[in-house]
């Protein structure tokens, strides 16, 4: 039963986050969803941070190593592995300044949003290797690099003004669906 729900933290990442995501905006009537990122949410309210960031970063984190042991049964290279894993972190450490006007915020969250997409692109480009080889997991070959090029796309368009908000959150939730695949793929093998 643990291993099952063990299998489900990609899974309940992407519904937090969505779920958080959503109350927040909610609470603020000026936040624009298609011109604002999703780290705007972070300057007026800590907790968006935590709940936001922290808390789904480390999910993935822990999906991460719980694939590890599920892909090839166990016997996965690391390094799509390591790449989950920094992903989650990268996506934590976002949460942990509140985005403000001083420049150690700003840096913090930039660092954090370049990290994160580094790590997923080297997570689902790798990842993609080890796929093919496992009968089990070769079925999300097509959607893993379907969503490793929607994010990449759309990552681009970040800073295009009135959609880039968009652009940011479709990046956002497009990684946070990869993983929650993953997870649940895991979760219908442990069955």
């Amino acid at each position: 039963m643990l291993e099952r729900l063990q299998s489900l933290a990609g899974v309940f990442a992407f519904y937090w986050v969505l779920l958080v995501y959503i109350v927040y905006s909610w609470d603020k009537p000026e936040y624009s969803h298609m011109a604002d990122k999703f780290s705007v949410l972070l300057r007026d309210n800590p907790w968006f941070g935590l709940f936001g960031y922290v808390i789904p970063g480390c999910l993935v984190a822990y999906q991460g190593y719980v694939l590890k042991q599920k892909i090839l049964g166990g016997l996965v290279s690391w390094l799509p592995m390591i790449a989950f894993i920094s992903f989650g972190i990268f996506l934590a450490i976002g949460g942990i300044m509140p985005v403000s006007s001083s420049g150690e915020a700003h840096i913090l969250q930039t660092f954090s949003e370049l990290g994160s997409f580094f790590f997923f692109l080297i997570a689902a480009l790798t990842i993609n290797a080890q796929l093919k080889l496992d009968l089990e997991w070769k079925s999300l070959h097509v959607p893993n690099t379907l969503l490793l090029w929607l994010v990449a796309i759309v990552t681009f368009f970040q800073e295009v003004e009135g959609i880039g908000g968009l652009m940011n959150k479709v990046a956002i939730f497009g990684g946070y669906f990869w993983v929650a695949i993953f997870s649940y793929r895991s979760f219908k093998l442990t069955s």
